[in-house]
């Protein structure tokens, strides 16, 4: 594809709403690396604005969580402390779609590199020996660069190279090459909750939980990311068996591939690297500094490959990627932005609201353990995700109310993990959950197959081992 084909793709007067989102993401940038509180309640109406003009798109959940902030933001503004709860609240409410804007330019720098389509087609032509765990690395890697979008790519290569002729017309052989390729990628995907800076997961917990830094959580999150990969593994091989004697599929040349996956991982480190060394030099937030390394990152990654499409004018192609495939695409995104700001505010403002003297003595009383608290925790984020409640919002107001009251022995790094930790396990189950529904109507099956009847054990599995971890943990 050409400099100028790829510009042009999405090309054309930039939307109201984009704009709009724009100045969030600039009151944001003002507000957490600059210091300017003042910033969040400016950018709150033209957050409220983007929110209206995408009204008619946005699901019932989405809207619901809306008129709910509604309601408890009057209930604060007659508060006597209600400039300053105000004020947190906003600046929370502002984050999020900042942050998501800020992916939107890392995939669209990432979609206009040849490197990432080389690296799917890469990781599904793989041999069986080998394809689970290609596939499982490339659900997560895809997944921290491209978020949802990510999975929706993998799915659909899968889609393509799993016909009914590579399977030797054998429909159940295909079907069956369908499930493991496709839980690969789910499991690899939910694992980004435990510890990836980039993810919407992480961010929220740790922006949810004051003076907690992404180093002290994430050597955690990628122990058990790593467990739950090998689980996952363990669990394919014994379904494996059910393949027995069926003909390998047809092999599928890539060159340059494994380079091309090497690359998509390199980038995810780069940048994780990259903001881990400025917070150590400097006092700011890993969460703070994503907002300017992102879209610097992503422009940088978006000139480099016009270099190397060798286009005249790098830069200014460049930029033509990152307005047309990322800033003109933002009014795509409302419904997400409307449950990632909504959380964050719940989060705070229910915290404020509640009556903490009494949680705090009821905590006391029942003189819980700490690995009981955190085994508990996880569950009930993937309990309540089970029935459709977002992980975004039961972990929002579990971290902000742990955050706010003093549980002997729970360190808030075991909280965030323990949050973390359901998170990861019923993404890939939930039948209402964002993700599961979206490969559900990919694949023309109903998600509680996709999720209960493909994922189910390993999901259960996976919880009782970490609540078990937890309860141990908790006993030291």
């Amino acid at each position: 594809m050409s400099a100028q084909g790829a510009s042009d793709e999405g090309a054309g007067p930039t939307p109201r709403g984009s704009w709009l989102l724009v100045a969030v993401f600039l009151c944001a940038v003002a507000d957490n690396l600059l210091g300017l509180r003042a910033a969040a309640l400016v950018g709150a109406p033209f957050l409220i604005l983007y929110i209206i003009g995408a009204w008619s798109t946005l699901l019932l959940a989405a809207r619901v969580l809306l008129i709910l902030c509604l309601a408890l933001a009057l209930i604060a503004a007659l508060r006597p402390d209600a400039l300053d709860l105000l004020t947190r609240a906003a600046s929370r409410l502002i984050y999020f779609p900042a942050f998501v804007a800020a992916l939107a330019l890392l995939r669209a720098a990432a979609s206009r590199s040849q490197t990432t389509a080389a690296a799917g087609r890469y990781l599904v032509a793989q041999p069986p020996s080998r394809r689970y765990v290609a596939l499982t690395l490339g659900g997560h890697f895809f997944g921290i660069l491209f978020n949802i979008g990510g999975l929706a790519l993998l799915i659909d290569m899968v889609k393509k190279a799993n016909t009914l002729e590579a399977a030797g017309g054998a429909a159940w052989v295909r079907d069956l090459r369908e499930k493991r390729m496709v839980v690969a990628i789910m499991r690899g995907f939910s694992c980004i909750a435990l510890w990836s800076p980039l993810g919407v997961a992480m961010n929220l917990l740790i922006a949810s939980t004051p003076g907690l830094a992404w180093a002290d959580v994430a050597p955690y999150g990628v122990a058990i990311t790593i467990g739950m990969m090998a689980l996952g593994w363990l669990f394919d091989r014994f379904e494996a068996r059910n393949a027995a004697g069926a003909a390998p599929a047809a092999p599928v040349v890539e060159p340059r591939g494994f380079f091309a996956v090497a690359r998509i991982v390199g980038h995810v480190v780069a940048l994780s690297l990259i903001g881990l060394v400025v917070e150590i030099a400097t006092d700011l937030s890993f969460q703070a500094l994503l907002l300017a390394l992102v879209p610097i990152y992503s422009l940088c990654w978006a000139v480099a490959v016009e270099i190397a499409e060798r286009s005249k004018a790098p830069v200014r192609a460049a930029l033509g990627v990152l307005r047309a495939r990322g800033v003109n695409r933002f009014p795509a995104y409302a419904n997400e932005i409307a449950v990632f700001s909504t959380s964050g505010f719940l989060g705070v403002v229910l915290v404020a609201l509640m009556p903490r003297e009494a949680l705090q003595l009821w905590i006391a009383a029942a003189a819980f353990s700490p690995g009981v608290v955190m085994a508990g925790l996880a569950s009930v984020v993937f309990a309540l995700g089970l029935v459709g409640v977002n992980p975004i919002v039961t972990c929002s107001i579990l971290a902000g109310s742990f955050a706010a009251i003093d549980a002997p022995g729970l360190s808030p790094a075991g909280v965030v993990i323990a949050l973390a930790a359901g998170w990861a396990c019923v993404i890939s189950v939930g039948p209402a959950l964002s993700s599961l529904v979206m490969v559900s109507a990919q694949l023309g099956r109903p998600s509680t197959e996709v999720g209960f009847r493909w994922n189910g054990r390993y999901a259960f599995t996976s919880l009782a081992l970490i609540v078990a971890g937890l309860l141990i943990a908790g006993l030291r």
